[in-house]
């Protein structure tokens, strides 16, 4: 039996920690980002043009995380142009006007007359569950979980919700200590995957439209070239058979005239 060299036992260690460390680095490698989303398969989204963010209800210890949150995503989809948005002030006298207690969560009936007094399509309402810094051992880092709905102001009818978390202590926050991001930054992380998500759920929905507009296109067209062909057939039937009766006209002629020629009285 040969012996045992000090680099072998090195190698089979190196060996055996190897698959421990790569599950470790795969773990905790990245921060923690978790994102659900739902929405109407029967909603034409591409029907919806103007928007109102209302308050957002705050879980959270930072008294400030809702009205941050908010602002956040108010400047997001007006950056985007893919709705109107109500301002502020309007909405606010508008939900004075209604008698809204709760602007982070009003009754069915409450938003249809809202929808109605500001005139939009559809109202943004939310929540913040997690806001500020997070401690896991020795690291901090900044984490921030928010739940969005939109509802639809002609029935009321959610057709889109979505909830993410984004920031929190990674592999590397544990490891060396670092802070993560800075709050304003997964602020923007967190609203941006979500809105993501709609805007990718309004862009099938309105390529889905486009194609039912372009088949309906092709249903009068295909009428028309039914109704052309039937046509052509129909005159060349109509040629077809003028050409019998004339054919028809010259042979009786003919005979008519061999019989005339060839008659006793004829000579």
């Amino acid at each position: 039996m040969g012996k045992i060299r000090p680099s072998d036992i090195v190698s089979r260690r190196s060996r055996r920690s190897a698959i421990p460390l790569s599950f470790v680095l795969i773990a905790f490698g990245a921060c923690a980002t978790h994102q659900t989303t739902f929405h109407a398969s029967s909603m034409d989204f591409g029907s919806i043009q103007r928007v109102a963010v209302l308050p957002f209800a705050n879980l959270t210890r930072e008294n400030t995380a809702g009205e941050r949150i908010r602002d956040v995503l108010v400047t997001m989809l007006l950056a985007s142009e893919a709705f109107e948005v109500v301002p502020k002030g309007e909405l606010a006298r508008a939900l004075q006007r209604t008698g809204v207690r709760d602007a982070t969560a009003p009754s069915k009936k409450q938003l249809l007359q809202l929808g109605k007094m500001i005139d939009v399509d559809a109202i943004f309402t939310g929540a913040v569950r997690e806001y500020g810094e997070l401690r896991s051992g020795q690291a901090t880092a900044n984490v921030a979980a928010i739940s969005l709905r939109l509802q639809e102001t002609q029935t009321g009818m959610i057709i889109w919700s979505a909830s993410s978390t984004q920031g929190g202590v990674g592999f590397w926050d544990r490891l060396l200590g670092g802070g993560g991001r800075p709050m304003n930054k997964v602020s923007e992380d967190v609203v941006g995957s979500m809105l993501d998500a709609l805007f990718n759920v309004q862009s099938k929905s309105s390529s889905s439209a486009d194609d039912d507009e372009d088949n309906d296109d092709a249903e009068p067209k295909k009428e028309s070239h039914a109704k052309t062909a039937k046509s052509k057939t129909s005159k060349s039937k109509s040629d077809r058979q003028k050409m019998e009766e004339a054919k028809a006209a010259q042979e009786a002629y003919q005979k008519n005239k061999y019989k005339k020629n060839n008659s006793p009285g004829s000579e």
